[in-house]
């Protein structure tokens, strides 16, 4: 091969994987929620109970996140051991008012409270006694967990 078409081919290389990288980390998912301590959670294939569920600390939940893939719904739990309830309540509200939700309506039972929101600035929903809800808080004596669209599994 003649040193020009070389050139070209090298350029074609680094041109396609430099795009490669760029949408594969515009494509990848992102954290949903703007927290810095807790525990992720990540509902994978499904945004039923049926999903494949990753949980990673929020410490490095940018990193883990690279490798999955078909992201249906996330959580954040907030251990009171950890953060104290004052801290962990504060940063469900903060959640709350930056999409911009509104309450549908809130459940109590023996695991605690829970609180089903809809905000216009989430796309997907799933409806739940006539409301759109993409946005589910339970409050326990354990910790705080925000989810959207809906929490899974354990509180």
């Amino acid at each position: 091969m003649k040193k020009q078409n070389l050139q070209k081919l090298a350029t074609f290389i680094l041109f396609a994987t430099v795009f490669s990288w760029c949408a594969f980390s515009y494509l990848a998912p992102k954290p949903f929620f703007d927290c810095e301590q807790g525990a992720y959670t990540f509902y994978l294939y499904s945004k039923s109970s049926s999903a494949k569920i990753v949980t990673v600390n929020a410490s490095n939940v940018k990193e883990s996140l690279k490798g999955l893939t078909n992201v249906k719904g996330q959580s954040l739990f907030l251990d009171y051991s950890l953060i104290s309830k004052e801290k962990s309540l504060t940063a469900i509200n903060n959640q709350i008012k930056s999409k911009r939700a509104t309450l549908a309506f809130t459940e109590e039972g023996e695991w605690g409270k829970s609180e089903y929101y809809y905000s216009p600035l989430i796309s997907d929903f799933i409806v739940i006694n006539g409301y759109k809800i993409n946005l589910h808080v339970v409050i326990s004596e354990k910790g705080a967990s925000i989810g959207s669209p809906i929490l899974f599994g354990s509180y």
